[in-house]
């Protein structure tokens, strides 16, 4: 239209006719461009076929107007060219910005999995250690047993039976985090009355505790129902009241209380070790993290008991927290939806 009002293919119009296809790529891509640049070629085709013809487009504004014609044309180009330009620029901008977030970003994932990997590696040395001695322990005893040697086989079992039970924990352990990892754990709720939860768990770290000499004291509750999983919440009492014997030092006592608080059934496990730091208790629940306290009977860690129960409560849409400081203990409190009647 410009060419046609300026009677040809002349002075500003070039410019604005082959900025066209240049304004069509920023800002609608390649295949429109295309469209466009066959657009604006046959328009200039046929100005110059005119041109070659001798056909002579008229004029169609007064001459006198000419000079604030080609001031306006120019002026007007330069601002449409400096926005093409400031476009582009800002479309550069935006994507050096979306690529330096995804390398910030690749390298950050990165990094965690280079963290992962080797705090992995670390825990595989650590269990296959730790599964390594109870196993030396099964054959040593059961070896003396099966020759006729032992002098006092019913502490020969209990090694054996304890020996077993920390490579079943540990086992567990590793399942289940491979479980809930792969979203394959699953729980089955039900109406669960918490004092046999807790004396199962306390059973099945008697020995241990009869070894140490330390005192497993149940607490007077009332009678407590919770919605929750029966071997689940049975696996995370034994977990924390197994670490409380296992940090508390020979002849201590952990204390076990349970209750109702805010419509919620608890149970809480407190122990007489020597607590758990500021900086332990930041990472107290991260996978393969070994804290500075170590067992004071010789038994194994691997830093993956407290991550494991800590997904476990919830995946029971439960809640756990510790409250320690250096020197006075550790308290460790599961909190469970209560059963509801109402509720189904």
């Amino acid at each position: 239209a410009l060419c046609y009002v300026e009677g040809g293919l002349r002075g500003h119009a070039v410019a604005w006719l082959a900025s066209v296809p240049l304004c069509a790529l920023l800002l609608v891509g390649k295949k429109a461009s295309g469209v466009w640049v066959m657009i604006s070629f046959a328009a200039a085709a046929s100005v110059v076929a005119f041109d070659l013809a001798e056909i002579r487009l008229p004029v169609l504004y007064d001459p006198a107007w000419g000079p604030l014609v080609d001031a306006t044309g120019y002026l007007g180009l330069i601002a449409f060219m400096f926005g093409l330009g400031l476009i582009f620029e800002l479309g550069r901008v935006q994507a050096f910005g979306k690529m330096t977030d995804a390398l910030s970003a690749t390298a950050a994932a990165n990094e965690r999995l280079s963290v992962a990997n080797k705090e992995k590696t670390e825990f595989m040395g650590v269990a296959a250690h730790d599964l390594r001695n109870p196993l030396t322990i099964i054959i040593t005893y059961a070896e003396m047993l099966r020759e006729g040697n032992a002098r006092k086989p019913k502490e020969f079992a209990d090694s054996i039976y304890q020996a077993g039970r920390r490579m079943k924990g540990l086992i567990t352990n590793l399942l289940d985090a491979n479980a809930i990892d792969e979203g394959r754990f699953s729980c089955e709720i039900e109406r669960c009355e918490i004092a046999p939860l807790i004396a199962t768990s306390v059973s099945q770290n008697q020995i241990n505790a009869t070894r140490k000499k330390t005192e497993i004291v149940l607490l007077p509750a009332p009678q407590l129902w919770a919605r929750t999983d029966r071997g689940v919440t049975v696996q995370i009492l034994d977990n924390l009241i197994s670490n409380a014997v296992k940090y508390a030092p020979p002849k201590a006592r952990v204390f076990i209380e349970s209750g109702y608080d805010e419509g919620r059934v608890f149970a809480s496990v407190r122990d007489q070790g020597p607590g758990i730091s500021e900086a332990d208790q930041a990472q107290l629940f991260r996978k393969y993290t070994r804290l500075t306290a170590r067992p004071t009977g010789g038994e194994s860690s691997t830093g993956l008991g407290l991550s494991i129960v800590k997904r476990l409560v919830e995946a029971l849409r439960g809640s756990i927290e510790c409250q320690s400081e250096l020197g006075a203990g550790a308290t460790f409190t599961v909190r469970l939806p209560a059963w509801n009647d109402n509720v189904i």
